[in-house]
């Protein structure tokens, strides 16, 4: 992931903040916060447009509504920013495409973008 070292990350479902202290011991300077979701949590309590950078590591199977995380963490992008969304392990993947849909003879990036794409290009401004 390549952020500019003064960006305003946003870890959604943070944990124990391992990520936003590792950047911050790489030298990231710009604003970090780490924000562990809890199921069944509601909106985001930041301004739209607030972060360059919003992260999703491993998360959207311990939230009550993945697509409503990953509107608010959209929300709370400015534009032109990154979000990152990563699923790890083979069981946290199978949920992940239970909850959005079976690969099917495609490759999982290519099902990722395929499940992914029409919501964010639902968001863009274009």
């Amino acid at each position: 992931m390549d952020l500019p070292p003064a960006a305003a990350v946003l870890d959604i479902g943070a944990g124990g903040g391992k990520l936003v202290e590792d950047l911050r011991r790489r030298g990231h300077t710009g604003l970090l916060i780490g924000l562990d979701m809890k199921p069944g949590a509601g909106v985001l309590p930041f301004a739209d447009a607030h972060f360059d950078a919003a992260l999703l590591i491993r998360v959207l199977l311990y939230v009550a509504d993945p697509q409503q995380a990953l509107a608010e963490a959209w929300q709370v992008l400015s534009p032109g920013g990154t979000m990152v969304v990563a699923v790890q392990g083979a069981a946290h993947l199978a949920a992940f495409w239970a909850l959005f849909g079976s690969p099917e003879g495609e490759s999982a990036d290519a099902a990722t973008r395929r499940q992914l794409a029409p919501w964010l290009f639902d968001r863009l401004d274009l």
